[in-house]
């Protein structure tokens, strides 16, 4: 089995990450089964090549983090199929929404206000806002935040429910209002590929 692509994912990629923050990691291979293992505080999502290429033509965010990554490994002999890879805009902007809405839905479920689950839902929910924005505009998005971007992620994640959805709302490329209800959000990461040890 070849790896293809490999990179750290998730908030240690991002900026995101606190201390006690799990490591996630994202590998690319050339034949196999896509499935997602689970370790103590490590988290790895194996993708077949066939599947990671349907799932950065249709715009899944957790793969084309992975494709744009700038810490990504990458086997030389595949970097050129790689590099010539782009999504659909139309289809992306269905599947960051669809994360979006999903995130929106560990708000709601949040038993106290501005418990951790609820801060690490909103600044999901304006990251990937954020990359979307930079997906419309330029083609594609460096995942690893800027300084910048992480101070406003963390302080909007902290605003009041009003105060945070008019952030969200300004720096949303698509209306907020359209993002619920939605269908269920389903990407090669569900549950069906998680081996929990």
């Amino acid at each position: 089995m070849t790896t293809i692509l490999y990179t750290v994912h998730g908030s240690r990629l991002s900026g995101l990450a606190r201390p006690d923050s799990d490591y996630d990691y994202y590998t690319v291979v050339d034949h196999g089964k896509s499935h997602q293992k689970i370790f103590g505080q490590t988290d790895n999502l194996t993708v077949v090549i066939d599947d990671f290429l349907r799932l950065v033509a249709d715009g899944e965010p957790q793969a084309l983090t992975a494709l744009w990554s700038p810490l990504a490994e990458i086997d030389p002999n595949w970097a050129p199929l790689l590099c010539g890879l782009h999504s659909d805009t139309v289809s992306a902007t269905r599947k960051f929404a669809g994360a979006i809405t999903a995130f929106s839905a560990g708000i709601h479920r949040s038993v106290e206000r501005y418990d951790d689950l609820e801060i690490k839902a909103r600044q999901h929910m304006i990251r990937l806002s954020l990359l979307l924005g930079d997906l419309l505009a330029e083609g594609r998005y460096n995942p690893q935040l800027s300084q910048d971007r992480i101070s406003l992620i963390q302080s909007a994640a902290r605003l009041s429910e009003d105060g945070f959805m008019a952030r969200l709302t300004s720096l949303c490329p698509v209306p907020v209002k359209t993002l619920w209800p939605t269908t269920n959000y389903h990407t090669a990461s569900d549950a069906c590929f998680v081996d929990r040890c």
